[in-house]
């Protein structure tokens, strides 16, 4: 009975998170990551506030970087000479060493706020919360395909 009450609350428990997260706003969706990560990585107040200042400005300027490759990957659905299309991929790739140029900048930032294997345990959690909203994602599409 125990395992049967048990399974259930997991299933109940994921259903509604899986919902939950479909429905937030950008800074709805922030402040859940940020109450996720901080709980999975036990930061203090202090190291929370002191890391997710610099965590959102890092994930601002790489924001706009995104942005930029999603226009050039939408001029490109256009018909353009090989050469427009070099000068293009030439521009997505800078733009995406300019992203990982800002994470080496800023984890030298972090690790003056808080410890290197938080850092790490940070990155983890991250990704965690990321497949989370992903599940949740293929979780309403499946429904919506069967009819739920």
């Amino acid at each position: 009975m125990f395992s049967f009450l048990f399974c259930l609350t997991l299933v109940l428990g994921a259903e509604a998170s899986t919902h939950f997260y479909q429905h937030l706003t950008p800074v709805e969706f922030q402040q859940k990551q940020r109450e996720f990560i901080t709980a999975e990585v036990k930061l203090t107040p202090q190291e929370a506030n002191s890391f997710f200042t610099l965590y959102n400005e890092l994930q601002e300027a790489k924001r706009v970087n995104n942005r930029k490759i999603m226009e050039l990957m939408k001029k490109s659905n256009q018909e353009l000479s090989d050469e427009e299309y070099t000068q293009t991929l030439d521009e997505i790739f800078k733009l995406k060493k300019s992203n990982a140029d800002l994470d080496l900048a800023y984890n030298e930032k972090y690790k003056q706020v808080i410890p290197s294997k938080k850092i790490f345990e940070i990155i983890r959690a991250e990704s965690k919360f990321r497949r989370q909203i992903i599940r949740g994602m293929n979780h309403q599409k499946r429904g919506k395909r069967s009819g739920k």
